[in-house]
């Protein structure tokens, strides 16, 4: 069978602030309101080389993958924690050969990657494949530089095999600009696009031969019952630089990693009408996706060169080209501020905060149909509720309590309790919270359907 599978277990750090760790750069919806993992499944998807494409990410984003992919059914990897490339790759070989007993053919996508060219994408697969079945190799597909970028690895082409196929003479990190200069004028060297393919009893032979101390990982128990003892590194690392067995497969699809936010301006900068502009030029201005801002106009004045990058809660400016150090000050930013959005989704819906200061929090929580909240308590905070729209049920001081609109609640710290909405509508709530310490982490879970730390 051939099986692709979409990594999407990154947290997407380089876009900060909008990207964080509760809802990483794979979900955000910069194009056409579809997030790139939703993307890349549908052009996956759509291939009918394919018999099967399954999903990799950590276990904290089921929730998003199954909003953003409807027909995922069990077809999903779940990491209990992040470990990279190298660990994601071996754990879904292990898991889909499992769910099938058999050795399979396996491609892998980044889910966060934009596509230029769909149908030489296609075509492109559709050798890739081919060529699978014809050749005992690890392949990886290189593109055609389209411009010298200083922040993608390139890949040096060696002895030619087969039509745009390559041995692969070495891995480069990302050059300084000169040697990027070179790079694009020689044609020797093409992007690595991070799209890996293989037969599984080949690559993992390979793999295990290269890494003799990473034996004890060699079958799906060992590797689950071990993984907080495997490297947190990347398949280019821990395999790629290593094996005498690659190959690239040289396309021209056009590609970007929309690792920056120069490189989404390029291509979808959707807010130009919400810039009053006066003598400037060269900016990007790029506004958090949850409607938070959509009242709010940019005045640039006698400005050039310029990122724009605004959230509710953070505010970005930086001279184009550079935002990429946002990563470089994300260790003076709160742990919450790096984990949450203002505006956060949630298995059983989504809140957005309204106000909050030293000693008090206002969020207006929505809870989809037929869905609940865990059960829970706080240590350091009383909540008042008024709810705003629908109908629900309230577990408090071990009663059930029938809500409905303007009704009013207080929950004091340390009482259990929960929300259902067992109707067809959304259950609208006002929550106020009142305490000394205002936290996402102040949640005590006791019982959770969604099965949540």
């Amino acid at each position: 069978m051939n099986i692709a599978v979409i990594m999407a277990g990154g947290f997407g750090t380089r876009l900060f602030p909008l990207s964080r760790t509760n809802y990483p750069k794979q979900f955000l919806r910069i194009f056409d309101n579809k997030s790139l993992l939703s993307l890349t499944y549908e052009r996956v998807k759509n291939l009918d080389i394919f018999d099967e494409v399954w999903v990799c990410a950590n276990k904290k984003h089921l929730f998003l993958i199954k909003r953003d992919i409807e027909d995922i059914e069990h077809k999903m990897i779940l990491e209990e924690e992040s470990k990279n490339t190298a660990f994601a790759i071996l754990l879904s070989v292990f898991r889909i050969n499992d769910f099938h007993k058999r050795e399979n053919n396996f491609v892998f996508f980044p889910s966060d990657h934009f596509i230029f060219n769909d149908l030489e994408f296609n075509k492109t697969m559709q050798n890739l494949v081919n060529y699978l079945c014809k050749y005992e190799k690890t392949f990886v597909i290189g593109v055609k530089p389209s411009f010298p970028s200083t922040e993608y690895g390139y890949i040096k082409k060696g002895k030619s095999i087969d039509e745009s196929l390559y041995v692969v003479e070495r891995f480069i990190e990302k050059p300084n600009l000169g040697k990027a200069k070179y790079y694009y004028k020689s044609k020797n060297y093409l992007w690595n696009s991070g799209i890996y393919a293989f037969n599984s009893e080949f690559f993992i032979s390979d793999f295990f031969q290269i890494n003799h101390d990473l034996n004890k990982f060699a079958f799906l128990g060992d590797l689950l019952g071990k993984s907080k003892d495997f490297p947190n590194i990347s398949i280019d690392y821990l395999y790629s630089q290593k094996s005498k067995n690659l190959v690239v497969l040289e396309s021209s699809f056009g590609w970007s990693d929309l690792g920056s936010f120069e490189e989404i301006g390029k291509i979808a900068n959707n807010n130009k009408e919400k810039v009053i502009e006066l003598e400037s030029a060269g900016y990007n201005v790029i506004v958090d996706e949850f409607e938070a801002l959509s009242e709010k106009k940019y005045c640039l004045i006698d400005v050039k060169d310029l990122v724009v990058v605004d959230t509710k809660d953070f505010l970005l400016i930086s001279k184009k080209g550079k935002s990429k150090k946002i990563a470089n000050v994300l260790g003076s930013i709160t742990q919450e501020k790096r984990d949450f959005n203002s505006f956060d989704f949630r298995p059983w819906g989504y809140y957005r905060e309204i106000e909050k200061l030293d000693k008090y929090r206002i969020k207006h929580i929505v809870v989809y149909p037929k869905q609940e909240l865990s059960l829970q308590y706080h240590n350091h905070r009383d909540e008042y509720w008024v709810v705003l729209r629908g109908k629900g049920r309230v577990f408090l001081d071990k009663e059930w309590i029938e809500i409905s609109e303007g009704d009013f609640i207080r929950i004091p710290k340390g009482n259990l309790h929960k929300v259902i909405n067992e109707a067809d509508e959304y259950l609208e709530i006002i929550e106020v919270q009142i305490g000394n310490i205002l936290s996402e982490q102040d949640i005590v879970r006791v019982e959770d359907k969604y099965m949540r730390d």
